[in-house]
């Protein structure tokens, strides 16, 4: 008896819950991070690059992030896998989205989170770089951000 009232209860509670919305696919979007080829900052026995952009989710949408990618261009415009990287993030609000450190290659990088999902609102999407060698200062240095957008449908 108590476990058909039991049952009962769960499914009149299951009933009367309702869900936030709907998805329905929007878009892949990617958001481009980008240090062009310059000087970096001298800091700590390192040359340091940090480019960080404001991105806008807009209200009734929601992204999933899916992936993020690295790459250097050399001083002759092909893309290069310098090594003399000694930390390599790239970050969304300060969460870690892609990371890669050794002080010889550049390495594969951390286990990711994905997905990662976010939704509307202002985020700050962050690559930092550095290295051991001046010859890396002056590469340049892109990074993209992959992921779909879904429009929430209440």
């Amino acid at each position: 008896m108590k476990t058909r009232l039991l049952f009962l209860l769960f499914i009149a509670f299951t009933l009367g819950l309702e869900a936030q919305g709907d998805l329905q696919f929007s878009q892949v979007i990617g958001v481009d991070l980008y240090y062009p080829a310059a000087n970096a900052v001298w800091s700590q026995n390192n040359y340091l690059k940090v480019h960080e952009i404001q991105v806008t989710i807009p209200e009734g949408k929601i992204w999933k992030i899916t992936s993020a990618s690295i790459g250097f261009k050399n001083s002759t415009g092909e893309f290069d896998d310098p090594n003399r990287i000694r930390d390599l993030i790239i970050s969304i609000d300060n969460i870690v989205i892609y990371s890669g450190y050794n002080s010889n290659s550049i390495s594969e990088g951390t286990e990711h989170i994905y997905p990662l999902w976010l939704g509307s609102g202002d985020y700050n999407f962050k690559l930092k770089y550095e290295a051991t060698d001046a010859s890396y200062d002056s590469s340049e240095t892109l990074a993209k951000v992959i992921g779909i957008e879904f429009n929430v449908i209440q």
